[in-house]
């Protein structure tokens, strides 16, 4: 049967369907691309950050530098305190809330290290008390304590014998246990607490499309993911360290932008344990505050020399200060009469003013070692008080966010208990710099 003229030119002239043009990639999301592309460039970075790691850890210990006066540190361990503590340390803060755990997946030497090791390994099985999960709050506590009370940020031997210790311990871990991936990192790193917490408050991230991801063909090759994530599952930066290996995988997993405290603002609020929590009240403003204190106090009067009498006013200190920021915080929650927002989640937008306590310390006794007759403690004083002012507001803000969502009644006086938390942390580290 012949079909009639008019049909088969309207078919002749039927446009053929096309396929839907693909969207071009933004810029953070074709970084990501890249990150996964270049392997090699990704490795030369992370060598060339344990060869720089191991030089000024190590030969400062055999050099006897003379004293070259005040525009230069005095001698290389005192360039290797500044460049561990007065520039590295807040590098790596500042990194984390910016851009996640990019120092963990890509600069980090311990995670290079005990990744390298664990392909030459013993392979053996994880074993039940490396998965424990209050690892990361321990060995929080513990690296601080170290930290501080050894004085490693105006010591360059302990500061080998601690970042050397940890350094060891992570080759340890990987070549036991690692199987290729970074099983110190994922459950035995000090920083790893503090750093989760920070990328809650990162720029960039590597965002995971549910729809993509249920839609997309099966893909056989699954990405080697170093920290032992579900990715399927991840959304949050908390755990991510932003490698770049599982980037565009199966078109749903992208390196994006997000606004500042988002995650933090998300809807559903982000779940965090009670635990991980106390941590940040108990372990980060408040531990760091008072080591500061007392090194305040031995530096400027002589007083309080002793360890047990240090450890005893320590312990009494950060228990004071961390009961206070979670009754104010218990007390904001329960003024505002629903139970929509925890105090577990409002404390989350105490995480700024945490960030910068944690380097303030470290970064100021660095500078003092490194220029002692140039940056005094009114300088000091100076360079922290921006960094104080900073973190202020951030955390205002946030906690003013969280308390304002869905129209919360009492939310002023919410505010109001919640603002002396950061108010007060804010002047403690204002008095303590300016007038001790």
């Amino acid at each position: 049967m012949t079909l009639p003229h008019s049909v088969l030119e309207a078919r002749k002239n039927r446009p053929v369907p096309q396929a839907p043009e693909r969207q071009p990639l933004a810029l953070p999301a074709r970084l990501g691309r890249a990150m996964k592309k270049h392997p090699q460039i990704i490795a030369t970075i992370q060598w060339s950050m344990v060869v720089f790691y191991l030089c000024f850890l190590l030969i400062p210990a055999v050099s006897f530098s003379e004293k070259t006066g005040d525009v230069f540190p005095s001698n290389l361990q005192a360039l290797s305190i500044l460049v561990f503590w007065g520039i590295g340390w807040p590098l790596i803060i500042l990194s984390s809330t910016l851009f996640g755990r990019l120092w963990c997946g890509v600069f980090c030497p311990e995670g290079t290290l005990t990744e390298t090791v664990s392909r030459y390994g013993q392979h053996r099985f994880i074993p039940r008390w490396i998965r424990w999960p209050k690892w990361p709050i321990l060995t929080w506590f513990f690296y601080t304590l170290s930290l501080f009370l050894s004085g490693a940020s105006h010591n360059y031997y302990a500061t080998v014998i601690l970042l050397g210790g940890i350094t060891l311990a992570a080759l340890l871990t990987g070549f036991l246990y690692g199987n290729g991936r970074r099983i110190w990192c994922m459950y035995l790193c000090p920083a790893n607490m503090a750093l989760s917490f920070l990328a809650k408050l990162s720029l960039f991230y590597f965002r995971v499309d549910q729809h993509k991801w249920q839609n997309s063909p099966k893909v056989s090759e699954y990405p080697v993911c170093a920290p032992l994530i579900p990715i399927k599952q991840m959304n949050s930066a908390s755990a991510c360290h932003a490698c770049g290996r599982c980037s565009g995988y199966r078109e749903a997993v992208e390196l994006t932008y997000r606004a500042p405290g988002a995650e933090i603002l998300s809807n559903p609020l982000p779940t965090v344990s009670t635990l991980q929590v106390l941590t940040l009240l108990f372990g980060m403003p408040g531990l760091v505050f008072f080591v500061f204190f007392l090194d305040r106090l031995r530096e400027a009067y002589g007083l309080i020399t002793g360890l047990p009498a240090r450890l005893g006013l320590l312990a009494a200190g950060t228990l004071l200060l961390g009961v206070l920021a979670w009754f104010f915080i218990c007390l904001a929650s329960r003024t505002l009469l629903s139970r929509t927002l925890s105090w577990q989640a409002l404390s989350l937008g105490l995480i700024p003013l945490a960030s910068v306590s944690l380097f303030l310390t470290p970064a100021s006794q660095a500078l003092a070692f490194a220029f002692p007759t140039t940056w005094d403690s009114e300088k000091l004083s100076l360079f922290r008080l921006p960094f104080l002012v900073a973190s202020l507001c951030s955390s205002l803000w946030l906690g003013w966010r969280l308390i304002c969502r869905g129209n919360r009644p009492n939310h002023y006086l919410a505010m109001l208990f919640y603002s002396v938390i950061p108010c007060g942390f804010a002047a403690l580290w204002a008095i303590a710099g300016f007038y001790l």
